[in-house]
């Protein structure tokens, strides 16, 4: 799911609704780390959307265009986040 937002063509800021589901199931310091992370995209959504939503989509408004750029890679870093725990599991070849 993370994987879909962080890298899908289109990311629609409802599309973090779909995380909070994903992010309260990772334990301990990464669900932590997760958590703000969510939050983070969350709040630079905020920061843009719906407010200058129109302006990024009519002007190419460059404070919201880096607000969006923030939040994609916020959103690429909890991908990270929760990849790492994954193979962390993994057993080791050998």
């Amino acid at each position: 799911v993370v994987a879909f937002v962080a890298f899908g063509k289109v990311s629609s800021p409802q599309f973090l609704i779909w995380l909070l589901a994903v992010v309260v199931l990772v334990p301990g310091r990464r669900g932590i780390v997760a958590t703000g992370l969510l939050l983070a995209a969350c709040a630079l959504t905020r920061l843009w959307f719906p407010r200058t939503y129109w302006e990024l989509v009519k002007e190419f408004d460059p404070t919201a265009s880096w607000l969006v750029l923030g939040r994609d890679l916020v959103l690429v870093a909890l991908f990270a986040v929760l990849v790492v725990r994954v193979r962390a599991r993994e057993p080791e070849p050998g």
